[in-house]
């Protein structure tokens, strides 16, 4: 019997990136499929968080990097500021998804707001 999975994911939430290496490996060999669904966290017009800003700063270093660094992945808490609000990132997962290249479109969005060497 077919195990199907469905994740929500987001492009700008830290933990998104990380996860999917594990949750590849997990279902790899097995009956089981992946559907990753778009989550935003924060539509307009919720205010997003600045990474200046402490909260940012202080749940990355904490969380983020030694998550990262334990399952082999490279982030950085992006500069970018007030962080996006997703929804136009979502609508062109929706579109590669209609043309079948939903996992493309899926790793690209989280590599490129999450690329770059984790520090320490």
């Amino acid at each position: 019997m077919a195990v199907r999975l469905k994740v929500r994911s987001g492009y700008v939430r830290l933990f998104c990136l990380p996860a999917k290496q594990p949750l590849a490996e997990a279902t790899a060999g097995h009956d089981a499929a992946v559907e990753w669904m778009p989550f935003e966290l924060r539509p307009e017009p919720t205010p997003t968080p600045r990474p200046e800003g402490d909260y940012l700063r202080d749940v990355w270093s904490r969380a983020a990097y030694l998550m990262a660094r334990t399952m082999g992945v490279a982030i950085r808490l992006p500069d970018v500021s007030p962080q996006p609000c997703t929804r136009l990132a979502f609508e062109s997962y929706r579109f590669a998804e209609e043309h079948h290249l939903s996992d493309a479109c899926k790793d690209r969005m989280l590599r490129a707001f999450h690329d770059g060497d984790s520090p320490a």
